[in-house]
This record gives C-alpha cells, sequence and structure tokens, in this order.
C-alpha cells in the first residue's frame, strides 16, 4: 500500500511542478512576491455567482514598498553603505520590512543579490524534500543548468539605483550578482 502512495505522490509532484512551470513560461507568478512587488489577478470573466474567474495572477510592483527598494539599492549602489549601516538607516527611517521585526543586514544582502530586481525571473532554482527523519522540509540547490530564466523589464526595480550615466558616486551594484 505505501508503494502506491509513493507513486501517487510523485505523479502529484510532477503535474504541480508542470501547472508551476506553465505558468512561469506564460510570465505569470509561480508564488508569493518578494519586497516591493505584489501578485494581482488577471480575470477572464465571471461565474454565475458574479465571482470573478482568474487565469492566473500576475507579479507588479507594488507603489508603496518599491520606493524603500529603490532606496536600498541607491543607499548600497550609490553612496558605498554597508549592509549594517543600510539596515540601520532603513529602520530609523520607520521604513517597512519584510519581516515584522525590522530591517537586517542579511535581508539586504539577500535582496541585493535576487535576480528579479534587476528584471529577471528564475525558476527551478531549488527543490524541497522531505527529511523522513526530522519530519522537515529541506531546501536543495539545483545545478545552474536546469534554472530557466525570463527577462522582465516591468518587474525591474533596480534600474534607478544602478545607472551609471547619473554619475553620482561609484556603482557597486555588480559586486553582490550571483
Amino acid at each position: 500500500m505505501r508503494d502506491a502512495s509513493a507513486v501517487c505522490n510523485c505523479r502529484v509532484v510532477g503535474y504541480s511542478l508542470s501547472g508551476l512551470f506553465g505558468c512561469f513560461d506564460r510570465r505569470l507568478a509561480t508564488g508569493g512576491g518578494p519586497f516591493g512587488y505584489r501578485t494581482s489577478p488577471i480575470v477572464a470573466g465571471h461565474d454565475a455567482h458574479g465571482h470573478p474567474i482568474t487565469q492566473g495572477y500576475q507579479l507588479e510592483v507594488d507603489s508603496e514598498l518599491a520606493p524603500v527598494v529603490v532606496r536600498l539599492f541607491e543607499g548600497y549602489a550609490r553612496k558605498g553603505l554597508g549592509l549594517g549601516a543600510l539596515a540601520h538607516l532603513l529602520n530609523g527611517d520607520g521604513y517597512p520590512s519584510p519581516r515584522k521585526s525590522g530591517w537586517c543586514p542579511t535581508a539586504i544582502r539577500e535582496m541585493l543579490r535576487n535576480p528579479i530586481y534587476r528584471g529577471e525571473r528564475v525558476w527551478n532554482r531549488s527543490s524541497w524534500l522531505k527529511d523522513h527523519e526530522t519530519g522537515k522540509r529541506r531546501r536543495f540547490e539545483r545545478p545552474e543548468s536546469e534554472w530557466v530564466r525570463q527577462q522582465e523589464s516591468v518587474a525591474r526595480l533596480r534600474q534607478q539605483a544602478d545607472d551609471p550615466s547619473t554619475g553620482e558616486g561609484e556603482d557597486r551594484a555588480h559586486v553582490l550578482d550571483p
């Protein structure tokens, strides 16, 4: 009986990954949006009860949080601020953070490294597998050859911060590029 459920589970995983890739291929959101973005439904019509029928969700810039992301990249790329100094500055100015506990240097580092802010979406970077001994899921990085990339100019928030034509300080944004 256990073998049958394992086979069924593998099929469900395969179907889920296929559906997620289809969403990615159609430039739809495949999960929660990163800080500075939100997902909005693509409404295809309404059902008999007047409820919207969605074709998926698209990733779009959140106009309230986008200035925080731009300020973060400007502080790092143009003003040469370190991760700790940026966290202190953003917390001192009361900017909202991804988590309620405030800004921390590691969160800023991960945002600076995230390719979505350069306008590049990456799918299939990792997989989550359950460790049956501990009962917890663990994240495993896939080889870069398996990653699927898309350029998404609409989603580019980092553009204003690392435009070298402005001539304001040294452009350090490339330092954290993967």
